[in-house]
């Protein structure tokens, strides 16, 4: 069974979708950065990236939102 407690997780997109996966992957316990090119207004995560190229070193996981 694959867990992502502990693991380094790319959500790429903040919308909607982006966002319940990024809190849903905080409360399993990944460590989660969100990628979006629009900010992060009212998104209650602590590390939004603007504009990413390419995942963070050790990112093991990347998760993309539909709307991406």
């Amino acid at each position: 069974m694959f867990t992502v407690d502990g693991r380094r997780v790319l959500v790429a997109g903040a919308g909607v979708s982006g966002r319940a996966a990024a809190r849903l992957l905080c409360a399993a316990g990944a460590d989660v950065t969100v990628a979006d090119s629009d900010g992060d207004a009212g998104l209650g995560l602590d590390d939004v990236v603007r504009n990413l190229d390419r995942p963070p070193p050790g990112t093991e996981l990347v998760v993309t939102s539909p709307g991406w």
